[in-house]
This record gives structure tokens, sequence and C-alpha cells, in this order.
């Protein structure tokens, strides 16, 4: 099963954790939701050895420069990064 970290469970980040659910294995990091299980509130509160397949960036378009440096260092173990953040340009991610 893959691991999948969503970063952000609002309207979309929920509707892509239902229908994943079922196939992969979901951490999600939200600020505003009740941690619990598989939600913590930052990146920091990760556990150590977690090291997800796939990071799929569910945040509004205007929190992406404060949210995505947190990220950097999972470029470097091969994470594969998935934004559905609109006009948000692949450089800009970058």
């Amino acid at each position: 099963m893959n691991k999948v970290l969503l970063v952000g469970c609002g309207a979309m980040g929920s509707a892509l954790r239902q229908g994943w659910l079922a196939h992969w294995d979901i951490m999600v990091i939200d600020p505003h939701a009740t941690p619990e299980g598989s939600v913590v509130a930052c990146v920091e509160d990760l556990p150590a050895t977690y090291q997800p397949d796939m990071i799929v960036f569910a945040i509004k378009p205007q929190q992406a420069a404060d949210v995505l440096p947190s990220y950097a260092p999972f470029v470097q173990k091969n994470a594969v990064f998935i934004s559905i953040m609109a006009g948000l340009s692949i450089v800009r991610l970058q």
C-alpha cells in the first residue's frame, strides 16, 4: 500500500482523502483539524521515520510560500509531489 501525505484537508482535501482511504495509507497535515491517529497539525509532528511515497498539496495557493519550504527534505527522499493548487506553476512549486 502506498503512503500518501495529504497537506490540507479542507473541502478538496477531504474529498480526496475519502476516495483514497480504501486504497492507500493516508497521513494528513492540517493545522485546523483535530489531531488524531493519522492527522497531525504540522510537518514537524510527523513520526521521524515517516517516509511518504507521494505528497499532495491541497492548500490555498496563497499559503504556498509559507507551507512548501517545510517539505523540501522529502525531495531528497524521492517522494512524488502533486499539487491541486490552482494557478501555481511548476516553477513556483520548485
